[in-house]
């Protein structure tokens, strides 16, 4: 069976337009490929709205998922530590010279 399957055939699945056969393969496609599992919620999750999804809205969860989170480099913190022990410094000064 073709594990590849158009979005207007998925939509057909949800509306439960197929036949048993049909929709097996598909829930069996979508047990071993988490990808189809995503799109079938989302088709299901655009029925009981009544209205298409809005393909952009998309975009986000999609990127999160496929990249890796970005890790903050030491050199950031490093500025960060340089710059608080600069104000222990000057309010130290400060407080010497005030005296």
């Amino acid at each position: 069976m073709n594990k590849n399957f158009d979005i207007a055939y998925l939509r057909k699945y949800v509306n439960g337009e197929l036949s048993s056969s049909e929709m097996y393969a598909i829930e069996k496609a979508s047990h071993e490929d988490e990808f189809l599992m995503d799109v079938l919620m989302g088709l299901e999750e655009e029925k009981k709205l009544k209205k298409p999804l809005d393909v952009s809205d998309l975009h986000t969860p999609i990127f999160e998922r496929s990249h890796e989170p970005k890790i903050r480099s030491f050199r950031s913190y490093r500025l960060l530590g340089i710059a608080a022990s600069l104000l222990l410094v000057f309010g130290y000064w400060d407080h010497l010279v005030s005296k």
